[in-house]
Formats: structure tokens, sequence, C-alpha cells
């Protein structure tokens, strides 16, 4: 064996592992990064070895070893092309030419016409110190973000108790159902901002006997927070301290997983159903009942490294199957979590049932008849300016999904009507606006009413709901179903709508005076 010792291999290996961490730091538990460090660490020494037994060369066996990783890794640029190219007359997945041109690239820079012309301890070298100072930046990066989540003031912060204690008095329990479509909005604004008539499932649902609140605004312009007030029937005031403190949002998947809605109904009798969403903070995984699509599946944080890899190219060509997060494991979650919501009236006892569907928010994976689509851009759950989509484009993907998510919704409501022994409460709601027009950063450069108008709807088979009112917000929704059914005295909290940045969550600009403003 001759050669220099070559490490770039190895930290060429660790450098995509730690930007992502560096990258969503804030987002997921670092721990979920041992797991994919140790075995990539791993993968490229067994390389390095195979290599070094082939070439008989330490130089080369790494210079080889790390030309495989950075294919590995940053496959995922290739989305930016076209998924299918036109070769005389025939279609050819984009992965294929891709996959050849590398291979072909790979075997021109390692062919021995090409390494008896190069010298190859200076390469080694020039790899070994780009590799070393590469790492600099993510390593500061975590290393400074470490430093500030230790003295982040949300660490080990815990909702205080409601002011009042709330008692739930009725001797029935029906099943109560909290359906959450991700982005929907209400029909006046489907038909200003996106040309869409949403009449059909509007008559649907009121045909039903559904109450639609066609006024409707979500109090939060983020998920997390509009389903962490919902679900505890008031603002969140409480974090408002953090504003420009933290953006951990730990807090948020807590308040979710143990709301006061589900600690309330478990005191009498209730069973938690949920589901798998494919988005940490409304994962309530220990819920007494869990309908998971993903079993066996990697971690987010593997599924955010492997589906922009050449991995994600090898299940696009049925070559692998695996439960990664992307554009079909997407669709097939959707449908998943619709057809075992058919299913929850043959569970006994009585049920609340918590799922939330990231359907019609992007991406945009079904066509108006729900045919697949696969966007050309890395599998992402991004909104508005942080998704590569034109206005037209975003619109045009909108429409067509909300029209297949609505045969979907009729569906599933008609068989849940039909099945259930005992009439439900069904809840159908949206936790925020589209994002067409969203700016993450800036309420200035967003249309907030496109953001902030909803679909808001109930079921509610024991008499008209009058304090369910044309313009109310979610933070109301379970204070008005707790008073009309379980003779609570919660009473109704003042409408309110809040924009808060991506970057600084807890920073809560009211803007319920301009939420209403023309889009453009």
């Amino acid at each position: 064996m001759k050669g220099h010792l070559a490490i770039h291999p190895f930290l060429f290996a660790a450098y995509p592992v730690l930007a992502a961490l560096s990258n969503n730091i804030g987002q997921m538990e670092p721990a979920q990064v041992i797991r994919p460090l140790i075995l990539t660490l791993l993968i490229t020494g067994l390389l390095s070895l195979f290599f070094l037994f082939f070439y008989k060369n330490w130089d080369r066996a790494g210079f080889v070893t790390s030309l495989f990783l950075f294919m590995f890794f940053y496959y995922g640029y290739s989305y930016k092309f076209p998924d299918q190219v036109i070769i005389l007359d025939l279609p050819v997945s984009k992965h294929i030419i891709i996959l050849f041109f590398w291979i072909i690239f790979l075997v021109i820079v390692n062919s021995k016409f090409v390494w008896n012309r190069v010298r190859p301890q200076v390469i080694t070298n020039y790899l070994n110190l780009t590799a070393a100072i590469s790492m600099i930046f993510p390593l500061r990066i975590i290393i400074i973000s470490i430093f500030l989540m230790s003295q982040d003031p949300l660490n080990g912060w815990i909702l205080p108790p409601y002011p009042t204690p709330i008692h739930l008095q009725s001797s029935a329990t029906p099943d109560i159902y909290y359906i959450v479509l991700d982005g929907y909005a209400r029909s006046d604004v489907l038909q200003e901002i996106y040309s869409f008539d949403n009449t059909e499932l509007i008559q649907f649902l009121e045909g039903h006997g559904f109450q639609v609140a066609d006024k409707s605004q979500s109090n939060y312009s983020q998920t997390g927070l509009s389903l962490a007030s919902s679900l505890n029937l008031e603002y969140l005031d409480n974090l408002s301290f953090a504003a420009n403190l933290s953006q951990n949002r730990s807090p948020l998947k807590e308040m979710i997983a143990n709301s006061r809605v589900r600690n309330l109904l478990a005191d009498r009798g209730y069973k938690m159903i949920a589901f798998s969403t494919g988005y940490m903070l409304s994962t309530v995984n220990h819920a007494d009942i869990y309908f998971d699509s993903t079993e066996g599946a990697p971690t987010i944080f593997e599924a955010l490294l492997l589906s922009t890899s050449a991995f994600q190219a090898l299940v696009d060509l049925d070559i692998l199957k695996s439960p990664i997060p992307g554009y079909d494991t997407h669709r097939k979650n959707i449908f998943y979590n619709f057809e075992q919501l058919e299913k929850i009236p043959e569970i006994e006892g009585p049920k609340f049932v918590f799922t939330h569907i990231i359907a019609p928010h992007p991406p945009f994976v079904f066509d108006e008849n729900g045919h697949s689509i696969n966007p050309n851009y890395p599998y992402t759950l991004g909104d508005g300016n942080s998704i590569p989509l034109t206005d037209e484009e975003y619109k045009k993907g909108y429409s067509a999904q909300l029209n297949f998510i609505n045969q979907l919704v009729m569906e599933t409501v008609s068989k849940l009507l039909d099945k259930s022994s005992i009439p439900p409460i069904i809840i159908i709601q949206a936790d925020h606006g589209p994002g067409a027009y969203l700016n993450n950063e800036s309420y200035q450069e967003s249309c907030l009413k496109e953001r902030f108008s909803i679909l808001n709807a109930i079921y509610y088979p024991y008499g008209e709901m009058t304090d369910f009112y044309e313009a109310i917000t979610p933070v109301n929704t379970f204070r008005v179903v707790f008073d009309a059914y379980f003779n609570t005295n919660l009473g109704l909290l003042e409408d309110r709508n809040y924009y808060s940045t991506s970057s600084h969550p807890y920073n809560f600009i009211d803007v319920t005076n301009m939420s209403q403003s023309s889009y453009k």
C-alpha cells in the first residue's frame, strides 16, 4: 500500500449531516444526528477500504470515495431538471440521464490516463484542507446554536393552568372529529384570488347539516401556532416573552400533543386517535390510538438527508422501496389518513379524533383528478416564498389539488355520518390560508387576506350552534363546542389575527385591522 493520509472522505461524509443539522437545529432534536452520522462514517470507511483493496493506493482510494460521496449527497440539485427528457421521441427519466453522466464522469476522472498525469499528494492535501475548512461553517453555527439553546428561555417551559377549573358535564359522549386541512382558504378568497368556485363543497356540507363560517379567519399565520392555540382554548400570549429570544418550537409540539382539549375529553372517558402527518409539530404518536403510514421510516432528520440524495433517484425509479418522505410518500399519507378516518366509527368507545392533513397546502402532488404530480424541486413542506414557484404556478397547482381534496373530504364525511351509530361532532377547519402571496419574513410583503382567511365548518347534530358565527376564529372553536354540549361557561374571546415570521415565531404582530385588505 502506498500514498498519503486521506482524511477528506470522512470530513466530506460528515459535512452534509452537520450542515443539515446547522440549518435545522431549532426544528429537531440534535440526537437525531447520531445514527446517520455514525452510519455515514462507517460506510465511508468501508468504501475507502474497498477502493484501497482495488487500487492499492491511499490517495486514489480517498479521491474516489470523496467523489462517490459528493455524487450521492448532492444529487438533489438535479431536481431543477424536468422529470423526463425526450430522446429520439422516447421519454427518458432524468435520473437515468443524470446517473449515466455521473458514471461517465467518474470513469474519466478516475482513469489511469488521468491519474498518471496528476500529483496524488497535491490532490490529497488540497482535499484534506478544503474539507477541513468546509467543516468550520456548520460547526460554528452548531456551537453557537447550542450555546444559545442552553440560554433559551423556553427550555422546560410548561403551559400554565387555565385560570379557572373546567368541568365537562354531559352523560352522552359523541365522537368528536377535528379535521385540519392545511392551508384551505374560505370560498370568497378562493374566488377572488384563485378564480376557484367552491360552491360544490359548501353546498355539500350545508346539505349534510354543517354550519359554515363564511367569514372565518385563522388566529395565527403558522400551523404550529394555530393548532397550539385552538387546542388549548386561548391565545399564545404566554409565549410572547420569547419574541426575539427563541425559535424553539418544542412548546408548541407539547401543547398540541398534550392539549387542554385532549386532557379535558380524556377526563370524560374519551380516547384520543391521531394520525401520522409528516410534520413534526402535529405528530401525536403517543395518542391512545395512532395510525402510522410511515412505520419503519427513517427519522425526520434522516429523511431530510436522503430525500435530496441519489437514494431518492433509486426510489423514484422503483429500484428501491423506501418510506422516506417524498412526493410519493406524501401522496400515500394523504390517502392513508382519509382511508383510516372512514374506519373510526367502528372503534368502540368515545373518541377524540385529531388529524392534520397537509393539503391543499404545498407540495402540490395531485392534479384535479387525483393523478400524481412530482414537483421539480426537492421535497419540502415549505410555503410562500420558501418554494420555487411563481404566483401563477402556485395558484394553478393549489386549485387543482384543492379540487381533488374536496372529493376526498365529501366521500369521507358521507361515510363518517353513515357509519356512526351516535351522531358525531365534526369540525373541518384550516390552520391558516394558502400562500401564493406569502412572504415568510414580512407581513408588509404578504397578502394577509389570503393567509388568514380559512375554511371553517362544523357538524353539530344537536341543534343549531348560535355561537358559531360567520367570523369565528379557531381559538373559539372548542369553547363553543364545550359550552354548547358539555355545559361549560368558557364564553368567547375576541377574534384577533397575529402574523409572525419563520425566524421569530413568537414575535406576534397584531394584524387584525389589516387582515382583510385587498390582496393586490
